[in-house]
């Protein structure tokens, strides 16, 4: 089992894993199998994550493997984002990971060789980190029915690498009485016209909401700025 590059690794970063899978039974193999890939922090034990990589025996290049015979396989796969997958990452490749092989050899180890590992330093890549702040209602407070409330407050990009991908943010405002989300507003980043937010850079940013006319507008109320709201900017 090898990854190419094996150095220099940051989360988020995508790797070639090559591995062989050999026949040391004494008959060659039938059918189709399934390999699977693990990535595991073992630091922390959390698994990272499971990849399956389906051995097609109808495929170009694949076959039946004879006894004594092997074959190469590679697969690209990414290393996770965000700081679990960070450190000493152990990386397993476990042949017939579904045990759809009957297999046996002169050593009675046949079910328990399909597995090898290698252990991976992998460093934090550097991660945006976009905050709501400064948050301004006007007016801020005693909301009439039908009126209009304006939300406004800054985007800040707090982490340590610009982003420059669009995204989007939504305003939620919700009865604290009643648990009821009465109201919702989406503001769209496009960097084509905005440009890459650096580090440290701002955006101002407002929404304007026609306050409910009918019994939710009364009560307590919250309201909540989310960032990035559909998760595409990885952040750290």
């Amino acid at each position: 089992v090898s990854v190419e590059p094996s150095t220099g690794l940051e989360t988020g970063q995508s790797v070639q894993v090559q591995w062989i899978v050999e026949n040391r039974g004494l008959q060659a193999t039938t059918g189709s199998w399934t390999d699977r890939i693990v990535l595991r922090n073992l630091e922390t034990g959390e698994l990272l994550s499971s990849i399956l990589v389906p051995y097609e025996e109808s495929e170009g290049g694949n076959g039946s493997i004879l006894a004594g015979e092997s074959r190469t396989r590679s697969v690209v796969i990414q290393i996770p984002h965000g700081d679990a997958a960070a450190g000493r990452i152990g990386l397993t490749v476990i042949a017939d990971s579904t045990n759809v092989l009957r297999e046996s050899n002169s050593t009675a180890t046949g079910e328990s060789n399909n597995s090898r590992a290698l252990e991976m330093q992998v460093a934090l890549a550097p991660y945006a980190d976009l905050v709501a702040e400064s948050v301004v209602l006007d007016p801020n407070g005693d909301f009439a029915p039908g009126e209009t409330v304006t939300v406004s407050w800054t985007t800040a990009n707090r982490g340590t690498r610009e982003v420059s991908e669009s995204w989007s943010e939504r305003v939620e405002i919700r009865n604290l009485i009643t648990n009821q989300l009465i109201a919702t507003a989406v503001v769209v980043d496009d960097v084509a016209l905005n440009g890459a937010l650096a580090v440290d850079g701002v955006r101002a940013r407002s929404a304007q909401i026609t306050w409910p006319t009918d019994t939710s507008a009364a009560g307590r109320f919250s309201f909540r700025i989310v960032v990035d709201s559909t998760g595409v900017i990885p952040e750290a």
